[in-house]
């Protein structure tokens, strides 16, 4: 009983952190499109160069994305059976 009131509470904060990432997404695009240089917005956002490319690329190509993790938790899900 205790491990399923535990698990609730996880949820949410799961949820916020989710919420949070396609923030950063959304602002690290709109920065991108606005003419700044990656290396600025790391610096800007407190980031590492690789994510920036990495959320750019996931603004940019929102199919092949959701592809990339369809794959990602098909993979995961069959390794845990």
């Amino acid at each position: 009983m205790e491990n399923q009131k535990e698990n609730v509470s996880v949820e949410p904060q799961k949820q916020e952190k989710k919420r949070e990432r396609k923030g950063k997404v959304a602002q690290v695009y709109a920065m991108h499109q606005k003419g700044v240089a990656v290396k600025e917005i790391a610096e800007k956002m407190k980031l590492n160069e690789r994510v920036v490319r990495s959320y750019i690329w996931r603004a940019k190509n929102p199919e092949k994305y959701k592809e990339l993790l369809d794959r990602y938790f098909a993979k995961r899900k069959q390794m845990a059976e």
